[in-house]
């Protein structure tokens, strides 16, 4: 019986002994690989470590190619930030300073892609009475509802209530107290010679119907 050939057995192991390298070598990438268990990214699942890394970056930033096109609108770059939560944090953050509007003026800010689209549709208002801060002495920019400003601009009616008016003039007919006031005091201007020849002051009196029935009596004396 033949001996077995030293060189031959030598051969084969040393062969054997490479593709156990090759083997390990190319086993090694998954044990030091970047964990991606958080993304249930498995690096047994894929056959190279460029494989591994390239689906482990996908896992951690595809959600920027939905974004993508966004800078374009709201001029911000999902590439500046490492998760979704802190872009959508960046670019709808803005809507938190309102939530109070949902209840205040029925308006949500969720339905606005930008504070400045949401602004423009929250003070539209302000458009029908930009040109009064020049007849009114005030301005609907220090306001931050309609109401609020109407408030301010005709709150002095509320001196004069609407069934209360003087002399049939209606504060409501008047967009200023100066002007209601000078209506209701016009019938003033008609006696203003009483004072001198009947020592009567039509200021003295709230109604025209009360200064008459004062001045008939002064004139039968």
């Amino acid at each position: 019986m033949s001996r077995p050939d030293n060189g031959f057995l030598f051969s084969l192991l040393l062969m054997k002994k490479i593709e156990a390298d090759k083997r390990r070598k190319k086993e090694q990438w998954r044990k030091n690989a970047v964990d991606g268990d958080y993304y249930d990214i498995d690096p047994q699942e894929y056959e190279s470590e460029e494989e591994y890394l390239s689906a482990l970056d996908y896992a951690k930033y595809g959600w920027r190619d939905y974004y993508r096109g966004d800078w374009r609108t709201v001029k911000l770059d999902p590439d500046e930030y490492e998760t979704e939560d802190e872009y959508l944090e960046a670019r709808y953050g803005w809507r938190k300073k309102y939530s109070e509007d949902r209840e205040k003026l029925k308006l949500d800010p969720d339905d606005y892609e930008t504070e400045e689209e949401y602004l423009e549709v929250r003070y539209k208002w302000r458009q029908k009475y930009e040109f009064d801060w020049k007849y009114y002495d005030i301005d609907p920019k220090d306001y931050e509802t309609e109401k609020e400003y109407l408030k301010a601009r005709y709150g002095w009616r509320d001196q004069y209530p609407e069934n209360d008016y003087v002399a049939g003039v209606d504060p409501y007919d008047y967009e200023t107290e100066d002007e209601y006031l000078e209506a209701r005091d016009a019938w003033r201007e008609k006696y203003s010679e009483d004072y001198n020849d009947l020592d009567l002051d039509p200021d003295d009196y709230e109604t025209e119907d009360e200064y008459l029935e004062a001045r008939e009596e002064a004139l039968d004396e």
